[in-house]
């Protein structure tokens, strides 16, 4: 009876002893804080507080955008490390741009202990971009331009373009993909582009969190019609001349040609010496015509043509001399009635030989001529000879070589052929005078309807005296009356009178050729 008593007391005492013990748990631990937080990747860790009085066997992190992460969800195991009750994980393969939740956990035979959950949220964000000015626009090239900022995660550019907002067209900025936190200059470089035409362009950014697209800017390219502007002619001749026109090619290689005829429907075209013209300022382009009719009144224009089109100037003439003198004055005619004068006054020093025609300039000398001469009025060559031409006396007429070949000085009889085709001698001065009052002053009533255009261009009298510029003019015939006087033709600043008289052979007259 004593044995069983103490049996059982001893019993009783390691019952008393056992459940005084500590009972066995899984580990506890705490989460150490999130460092080193990028876009996919984080670091974390734990420290074990107790390792619930058994062995640990595994120890690490877990994760999840839950609030509570456990091991069935992801984790990462750290190196074991049987020492040391701390331990750090490096996270990865995370999204980025996320908020997340970590927890250490640490397992013994009791099963996974998990510490405090620490929240972090992964870097990175969507692409932001903004569109730019273009540069360097051309007829047929522009460089786009714009900034992306590619959110730290590699980011693809692309510029979309068009003549829309639906644009229809991709190129690749020449830096792409881009990286980083900070915005970064793209650009691209467009070809074959249409002239003046207006584009539509914007940024096409895309990363792995989303595309975004930029504001739509627009440019317009250069290049248009050209513009073409019809000028006058120069190096006007008898069967020449140079014409001449400017154009602005707007960039664009443009070809540019004459045309010409002797009616607004033209019928000829040469091509600018010029032609093609490129750049965006005005040209000056020019043509030499060769072989024209003496005499003869042209029309001519500018055309001017490039990819966009073509540009007409407006119709311009010109009227070629009719003759050249041997001092290569020019001249122009006018047919009145059958008759072709020359419509202002010779100037020639020279017979159409080559001879020279003696200058005589004194007064005396020149009232006892017997021979040839000519002179200038007032001997001013430089202010009297592009307008009244030079003075003769009959002698020089006589010769028959004054005028240039194929035409001559007009016979008494040919003044009366003038005289009676205007209607006689009363009223055919006014159609011969220039109409106004700068040469024939306020009493002139001439209206010049046959475009014979005289102008008072004066004398020198038979004693050598010059006489009557601005109130008379008068020109030889090449009919005598007597051996010292010979027929002329007068108009008077205050008459409409074309008179004919007798003058003396000495006198200094005009002359107007007339043709053969």
């Amino acid at each position: 009876m004593k044995n069983i008593l103490k049996i059982s007391g001893i019993i009783l005492i390691t019952i008393i002893f056992c459940s005084c013990e500590e009972k066995a748990t899984p580990p506890a631990l705490t989460t150490t804080a999130v460092t080193e937080i990028s876009t996919t990747t984080a670091k974390s860790g734990g420290v074990i507080t107790d390792n619930g009085r058994f062995t640990i066997t595994e120890r690490g992190v877990c994760w999840d955008t839950l609030e509570k992460p456990t091991i069935e969800k992801s984790k990462i195991t750290a190196i074991w490390d049987s020492v040391s009750l701390s331990f750090t994980c490096n996270l990865s393969g995370l999204s980025p741009n996320t908020s997340y939740y970590v927890r250490a956990y640490a397992m013994n035979e009791m099963g996974a202990g998990y510490g405090n959950s620490e929240s972090f949220t992964t870097l990175g964000d969507e692409p932001s971009s903004n569109t730019l000015d273009a540069s360097d626009v051309q007829a047929h090239s522009a460089t786009l331009n714009g900034t992306v900022n590619p959110g730290l995660l590699s980011t693809t550019v692309d510029f979309e373009y068009g003549t829309t907002i639906n644009y229809g067209n991709t190129i690749t900025s020449t830096l792409s993909p881009v990286t980083g936190d900070s915005s970064v200059n793209v650009t691209a470089e467009i070809t074959e582009l249409s002239p003046g035409t207006t584009y539509h362009f914007r940024i096409k950014a895309e990363n792995s969190l989303g595309i975004i697209y930029s504001n739509d800017m627009t440019f317009t390219t250069a290049g248009q019609i050209p513009d073409a502007m019809t000028e006058s002619v120069s190096s006007l001749k008898i069967n020449t001349v140079t014409l001449n026109g400017s154009v602005n090619p707007y960039y664009l290689s443009t070809i540019i040609a004459f045309e010409w005829g002797t009616s607004t429907s033209y019928g000829n075209t040469i091509t600018a010496i010029q032609s093609p013209v490129t750049g965006s300022t005005s040209v000056n382009v020019s043509a030499d015509l060769s072989g024209l009719t003496p005499g003869t009144t042209y029309h001519f224009r500018i055309n001017a043509t490039n990819e966009l089109g073509t540009t007409t100037g407006d119709d311009m003439t010109f009227k070629t001399y009719a003759l050249e003198d041997i001092d290569n004055n020019l001249y122009y005619s006018i047919t009145i009635g059958t008759q072709t004068w020359m419509q202002e006054n010779l100037k020639t020093t020279h017979y159409n030989d080559w001879t020279d025609i003696p200058l005589v300039t004194g007064n005396t000398e020149w009232k006892n001529l017997a021979a040839p001469a000519y002179c200038w009025y007032d001997n001013d060559e430089s202010r009297y000879k592009t307008t009244y031409g030079a003075l003769y006396n009959w002698y020089t007429v006589h010769t028959g070589k004054l005028c240039p070949s194929g035409w001559h000085v007009p016979t008494n009889g040919e003044w009366i052929t003038l005289t009676n085709y205007l209607g006689g001698e009363s009223i055919a001065g006014d159609k011969l005078k220039e109409a106004g009052t700068e040469y024939w002053g306020e009493l002139n009533t001439g209206t010049n309807v046959t475009g014979f255009t005289a102008l008072p261009g004066g004398s020198r009298t038979d004693v050598g005296i010059y006489a009557d510029i601005g109130l008379n003019s008068q020109w030889w015939s090449v009919s005598s009356i007597l051996p010292s006087s010979s027929y002329s033709a007068i108009l008077y600043y205050n008459s409409s009178n074309l008179s004919r008289g007798g003058t003396m052979n000495v006198s200094g007259l005009s002359v107007r050729c007339i043709k053969d």
